[in-house]
This record gives structure tokens, C-alpha cells and sequence, in this order.
């Protein structure tokens, strides 16, 4: 056989194989779009599961009440909080009406200037008691951006047991809320499960499989079970 044409055979392999090498690459999640698209699709499972899990642990404890759920200003520009509101209203289902999607009001102006504060920096417990003032109808407030930094200001803990919502947090510490969580004052939190690894799996169709993969949903019932079994979690009073 001529030397070129071998030459030509030779490169033309290599151009094969090259091809077969990264088509496998994209398809196998090592690199590309189809890599990032699917990694993805996986974060946004977990985060709607994250919220699915809760939502149907509320409807199934404080059924046929009204909801409140507490999301940032911009919460439709923000693609998993847009998410959580609909794992929320999926998992509540015909037990737990949505009454109110209250964008928390924050003063900007108490930041300094020129500088974009996360939400958790700015918000206080006087933005919180407002939204439960406007909306003392809802019995179960969900907050999916947590609590503020002077959370024991917050007037609701004040209140007597029959008029204080049944108050569930997601994205929200759990590290300074023993003592909330114990007495029923927060009645649920979603919190990640310590030393939990990340995986390129897409996850299991069982949103309570996918949910306690990643995650653990802290009450007042197994405070002290977790407690025991994740000392750190907890901040040591």
C-alpha cells in the first residue's frame, strides 16, 4: 500500500476514534453542555424534592389551613426559589391552601451603598412581624429564605400557642433553632444531612428517596434523635 494512503488511513482512524472519545465524554457528563444541562436538571430535582418533602409533611400534620410562604422581592427572577414555590404548592395539595406569597420588604438604604446585599444581610425581624401582621389569617408559614439575624425579635414568639402560625423554614440554619424547634415554636427545617457527597446520578423518582439523600427535615419530635447523632449541628449554649 502507498505510504500516503496509509498516512490517510492512519488519520482518519485517529479522526474516529476522536469523535467516538468525545461523543462518549459529552454523553457520559465528563464535559460540554449536555454535561452542565444534566447537572442541572439534578440540582433542580433535590431543590423541588427539598421543598415536595416538607410541604407534605405539613399538609399531612395541619390540614385544611391556610399558607403563607416568605420569598425575596425578586423571587420570580430566581430560578430556585421559583422552584421551591411550586414544590410547596405540589406537596401541599388540596390540604394547605396558599393564601399569600409574601416578597419579604427589605430597607436597602440600611446597607452600605453600592454594594448587593444578600437578602439574609438586610432582612430583620420587623419585616418579619409585618408579614404576619398582614396575614394573621395564614395558620402555616413556610419561609424559604430562612429568618433574620435578630430572630428572637421577632414578635410571634410572644404569641399565645392558638394564635402563632405553625412556622417551617427551608434554606434557613438550623444551628441556633434548638431551642425554637424544641418548644414547637418552629414546627419544621430543612436541613442538609452533615457530610452529605454531591453526585452526577440523576436521582430516583421518589421524592422522599430523593429528599434523604441530601436532606433531613428537623422537628420538634426527632430534635433529640438528631441531636445525639449530629453533636455539631447544634450550637452548644
Amino acid at each position: 500500500m502507498d505510504t500516503s494512503v496509509k498516512i490517510f488511513s492512519l488519520l482518519g482512524l485517529i479522526t474516529v476514534i476522536a469523535f467516538c472519545t468525545t461523543a462518549v465524554l459529552y454523553r457520559t457528563d465528563m464535559v460540554g453542555e449536555y454535561s452542565a444541562d444534566r447537572l442541572a436538571k439534578i440540582e433542580s430535582r433535590y431543590n423541588f424534592c427539598k421543598g415536595y418533602v416538607l410541604a407534605k409533611y405539613l399538609a399531612e400534620k395541619y390540614p385544611d389551613r391556610k399558607a403563607m410562604i416568605i420569598v425575596s422581592p425578586n423571587y420570580e427572577e430566581i430560578l430556585r426559589q421559583k422552584e421551591l414555590v411550586d414544590s410547596l404548592k405540589a406537596g401541599f395539595g388540596d390540604s394547605i391552601t396558599v393564601e399569600a406569597i409574601v416578597p419579604i420588604s427589605v430597607d436597602l438604604s440600611r446597607y452600605q451603598h453600592g454594594k448587593s446585599p444578600h437578602i439574609e444581610e438586610v432582612m430583620t425581624a420587623e419585616d418579619f412581624d409585618y408579614a404576619f401582621e398582614k396575614h394573621r389569617e395564614c395558620e402555616v408559614v413556610v419561609s424559604i429564605i430562612g429568618v433574620p439575624k435578630d430572630l428572637d425579635k421577632m414578635k410571634v414568639w410572644t404569641m399565645e400557642d392558638y394564635e402563632r402560625p405553625k412556622i417551617a423554614l427551608l434554606n434557613s440554619s438550623t444551628k441556633y433553632l434548638e431551642g425554637a424547634i424544641k418548644g414547637k415554636f418552629v414546627v419544621a427545617s430543612v436541613h442538609y444531612i452533615p457530610g452529605f457527597k454531591s453526585s452526577k446520578r440523576m436521582p430516583p423518582g421518589d421524592p422522599k428517596k430523593v429528599f434523604e439523600e441530601r436532606y433531613m427535615l428537623v422537628t420538634p419530635e426527632n430534635i433529640d434523635q438528631i441531636r445525639k447523632k449530629y453533636e455539631r449541628l447544634f450550637f452548644k449554649m
